[in-house]
């Protein structure tokens, strides 16, 4: 693929069939040739934006481009993996950042981390104070450039995933198992990237692809279009792929168990009550036609029944929220972030339009997104809060554009709607059609959600007849000398596992995003060491990327979500090359609650992927729609 015209592809094979290796097997078997280049670069020139070709230090280098949690991993796998001394590898982070572009010439592989290059891209603005210069990286032209892990640059808005296509290199390359995750628009983010013409300009793009699958006369030929663009940049292997009529790879097989965990009677009777408030409200937005303006508090909403399924600590965390202020203090201190919003700010934000707005840290549609007040930028509430609380007060800074962010700076984009962006809310009539059905606070403001009822008992701790699932599963995995990974979406759910399984003295690891980079690294290693150890606690979103822990050969989904590809990478981590077991997946889940919807949900968005890679047939379907909305709160549409 790097002898055609594209110069590289999208390595797409399943998750744990080793694209990592394959990458590896390529740098040593395409090295660059001798380079004679006589560029110097020149220091008395400062660039606020990738420089011209002919100003860039040429190096024989490849730039691997990878999320944290996986750059210690590749150089380790580059050291055992190939001959000593074959490679000289250098992981450009933190303390291992150079000035001088000169360096990127000593080296064969430089690792680093989305982040990282995002830092560096530099930002050219009208105001000099404001303008930032290009780093190292962008100083240079590489033999080759390789994104692992390329999916997290799906949304086209995000400074990372412009970064990533302002690097210069002679070959690039996206390594990814799920190219597609939610829907195709998150296929043009990579095209863009390898520069494949004429779809990796936007409009072209969004005429040929992205419009017409919206379409129902215009899916089908659009489709096409995507198969045969696939086909021409998309390596793919599945493991159930054949060559020569044998099986690709011959792993242990898969069994994936939906295991249904009942609720208690107290527990189910607080969420019905949960569930009946919810309900009452996104129905109040379905009458008033504001559903889709409303996307964000709805998310809310169905974050809320998605906690009471796990644990009702949940919710009562939830609800305290992040101090001990009145609602009119809150309002207060809201009001005084978005009167002092810049003119600018405003303006960017309210073109950019705020439903479905994608996180740029864990590159889903947030479930609470907020503003960051100094900057504008907009990141799930649990993301930003998780990313600043690791950090000293004086060092918080926004991860796009490094503007100092305070943690209690955080506007609702709900709030921010609801003063700046309104949207005209029908009056509901009664049934006798004389004057408005109802006069209450959460009516007449769309951004004040209901009140959730708390029961008393709650404010001691009590377990939940998921934990106790899990503890059950964990004590019968244990038994047999086997290990078990445990992944939930709630970080909070970890720290409340935490308990039971230190009363029952079991122990166990915990890797989550709040964690350093070594001290995640350390996690894995004794995990994978230490045969005392039965059991790690890993974050979804943070712990389905790239990690290799096949010690472990059962897996707990504690809580659905309705992107499967998320899913399957976690599930991946332990079912891949190296795994010797039969792999045994628990899928907990409520029935007759908003899970059993989401798991619905799940299988649609799995086979939009499927189809764009030629797996399977395709429904049409994009983003949570309407009708998906409808269908989890109310599960009759």
């Amino acid at each position: 693929m790097e002898s055609g015209t594209n110069r590289g592809g999208i390595l797409g094979d399943d998750m744990g069939l080793g694209k990592t290796i394959q990458a590896m097997a390529l740098i040593v078997s395409r090295p660059c040739d001798p380079i004679d280049d006589p560029v110097i670069w020149d220091d008395r020139t400062i660039y606020h934006e990738p420089p011209p070709p002919s100003k860039l230090v040429k190096t024989k280098a490849t730039l691997v481009v990878a999320p944290v949690a996986l750059m210690y991993q590749w150089a380790e796998e580059i050291r055992t993996k190939t001959q000593p001394g074959l490679l000289k590898v250098h992981v450009y982070h933190g303390n291992g950042k150079f000035y001088d572009p000169e360096f990127l010439r000593r080296y064969d592989v430089i690792i680093t981390t989305i982040t990282t290059l995002a830092n560096e891209f530099g930002n050219k603005e009208p105001n000099p104070n404001k303008c930032r210069a290009i780093g190292t990286l962008f100083k240079g032209h590489f033999h080759r450039v390789i994104i692992d892990e390329a999916h997290v640059i799906k949304n086209k808005h995000t400074k990372s995933s412009k970064a990533c296509t302002a690097v210069a290199a002679t070959y690039r390359w996206c390594l990814t198992g799920t190219p597609i995750q939610n829907n195709i628009d998150e296929l043009y983010s990579l095209i863009r990237f390898l520069g494949v013409k004429p779809y990796c300009d936007w409009e072209e793009f969004r005429n040929k692809i992205s419009t017409p699958m919206k379409k129902q006369r215009q899916y089908g030929r659009a489709m096409q279009r995507v198969q045969a663009l696939l086909k021409a940049v998309c390596l793919r292997r599945t493991k159930a792929s054949m060559v020569d009529g044998k099986p690709i790879l011959n792993l242990p097989a898969r069994n994936v168990q939906r295991v249904p965990t009942l609720f208690s009677d107290d527990e189910r009777a607080f969420y019905v009550a949960l569930e009946t408030r919810t309900r009452e409200r996104f129905n109040a937005y379905v009458k008033a036609g504001t559903v889709m303006k409303n996307y964000s508090n709805i998310l809310v909403l169905l974050l809320r029944l998605r906690q009471a399924c796990c644990h009702p600590h949940l919710i009562n965390d939830f609800e305290k929220a992040m101090d001990d202020k009145t609602p009119q203090d809150k309002r207060a201190h809201t009001d005084r972030l978005l009167d002092g919003l810049l003119k600018d700010i405003r303006r960017r934000l309210i073109e950019r339009g705020l439903d479905a707005i994608e996180c740029p840290i864990c590159m889903d549609v947030g479930e609470e997104s907020v503003i960051l007040s100094g900057c504008g930028h907009i990141y799930c509430r649990a993301c930003i809060t998780a990313h600043l609380s690791r950090h000293d007060e004086e060092e918080r800074r926004c991860p796009e554009c490094r503007r100092l962010a305070p943690i209690e700076n955080l506007i609702s984009v709900a709030d921010f709607n609801a003063r700046f962006n309104p949207t005209p809310v029908a009056e509901a009539e009664d049934p006798k059609g004389k004057g408005k059905a109802s006069d209450d606070e959460s009516s007449r403001h769309p951004d004040i959600l209901p009140p959730i009822p708390v029961p008393e008992e709650l404010e001691t701790w009590i377990s939940s007849s998921k934990t106790d699932k899990m503890i059950e599963i964990v004590r019968s995995v244990q038994a047999k000398g086997e290990k078990i990974i445990v992944f939930s979406q709630f970080t909070s759910l970890l720290t409340l596992m935490e308990r039971p399984l230190r009363d029952e003295g079991i122990k166990f690891l915990r890797y989550d995003g709040a964690m350093r980079p070594e001290q995640r690294n350390e996690a894995i290693i004794r995990m994978t060491n230490d045969p005392t150890i039965p059991l790690m606690l890993i974050s979804l979103k943070c712990g389905s990327l790239g990690l290799n822990l096949t010690i472990a050969n059962h897996v707990v989904i504690m809580d659905p979500w309705w992107n499967p590809a998320l899913e399957n990478q976690a599930i991946d981590r332990v079912h891949r090359i190296g795994q010797t077991k039969e792999v045994f997946v628990h899928r907990l889940c409520i029935p007759e609650t908003v899970e059993d919807r989401i798991l619905a949900l799940q299988a649609k968005k799995q086979a939009l992927a499927d189809g764009a890679l030629g797996e399977g047939t395709v429904p049409k379907l994009a983003k949570l729609g309407l009708q998906e909305l409808m269908y989890l709160f109310r599960g009759d549409v």
